[in-house]
């Protein structure tokens, strides 16, 4: 059976339904209790990518790679964490000032759907430019701020090894986007861009909140609010350092909010 050329999956699909949907899938079973469904396609010939979510669906065409995973021990919650790979366009190599407007033009799309921009609760409230120099300066995995269209000397100052931007909808989907630009050696005016987008859930992006060491912490919600005003704190601190070095915050930022799954 050939491999398809258009994927759609929801969070919380059962891994059962979505690989009788799409039985080319090649799977891996391990033995660390982890079962791995993933697919490639030529780059002459990619595939799309369709998150339903209502209102909120999006399509990704360019995409050269997928890969999901099912845990065993919470294996009933379906899809919960989704990775694909894709182009910002049908041709491999663009000039980069195509690749400037076709991403703020993937962004826009995001946003005119209902997506909004998602801070760590840790993070500071930074937009525009401004999110650009602290990104470059101080902290090289805060993300960016999506409704911002970079100059074109801030674009090709961007990190060739990834840069990020992080939105959510509905307090149910968050979406993590990073884009990796490769120059050409002969032309400098073009590219290769690729972005790595993963989807995941509330529960996934609360788990993230924490390291591995204190995951088993997360879960009710006397230790989820406990964990949230300690990185809204830190939030103030980092805040109120920046605005005394001449930064302005986003007092419009709206939070997401996460209800832990054992207190719903």
């Amino acid at each position: 059976m050939g491999k398809p050329t258009e994927i759609e999956f929801k969070l919380g699909q059962s891994f059962e339904s979505f690989n009788k949907k799409y039985p080319s899938l090649k799977v891996s079973r391990q033995p660390i209790g982890a079962t791995f469904y993933k697919l490639d396609w030529p780059e002459i010939t990619p595939a799309t990518i369709i998150f339903k979510m209502g209102e909120y669906q999006v399509g990704f065409p360019y995409t050269i790679s997928m890969s999901t995973m099912e845990s065993d021990y919470k294996s009933s919650e379906g899809i919960t964490k989704f990775r694909f790979k894709s182009g910002i366009t049908d041709d491999k190599t663009i000039t980069h000032k195509e690749a400037r407007l076709k991403f703020h033009e993937l962004l826009q799309g995001l946003l005119g759907k209902g997506w909004k921009r998602s801070l760590y609760y840790g993070y500071p409230r930074l937009k525009g430019s401004q999110a650009m120099h602290y990104t470059r300066e101080i902290r090289s995995a805060y993300p960016l701020d999506p409704n911002y269209l970079p100059t074109m000397k801030e674009w090709m100052a961007l990190k060739n090894m990834g840069t990020r931007w992080e939105l959510y909808a509905s307090n149910k989907a968050f979406m993590n986007i990073v884009l990796q630009r490769k120059s050409s050696e002969t032309n400098p005016d073009v590219g290769i861009y690729l972005l790595s987008i993963e989807i995941i859930n509330d529960q996934e992006m609360g788990l993230s909140h924490f390291l591995p060491e204190d995951k088993i912490d997360w879960g009710n919600q006397e230790k989820w609010d406990s964990a949230k005003g300690a990185f809204l704190k830190k939030r103030m601190k980092l805040e109120k350092d920046l605005l005394s070095k001449g930064y302005e915050i986003d007092e419009s930022y709206e939070d997401y909010e996460i209800i832990p799954a054992l207190s719903k």
